[in-house]
């Protein structure tokens, strides 16, 4: 049985890609995939509806 592990990084001062590349190359020996993760802002009803059917799609994503 496989581990699988999800790790949150900080993207301070620096664009996704090449925050994504460093850390590849850190890690060479395993497999990697990057998930955008919305900005969750206060909003109206209608955006947050939005949110959880995108939240849903991210959920199926991440099942093994």
């Amino acid at each position: 049985m496989s581990q699988i592990w999800l790790v949150t990084v900080p993207n301070v001062g620096s664009n996704n890609k090449k925050t994504y590349t460093s850390i590849q190359e850190l890690l060479r020996n395993m497999k990697l995939n990057e998930i955008e993760i919305p900005h969750l802002v206060v909003g109206t009803l209608d955006s947050l509806i939005a949110l959880a059917d995108e939240l849903s799609k991210i959920c199926s994503q991440a099942e093994v």
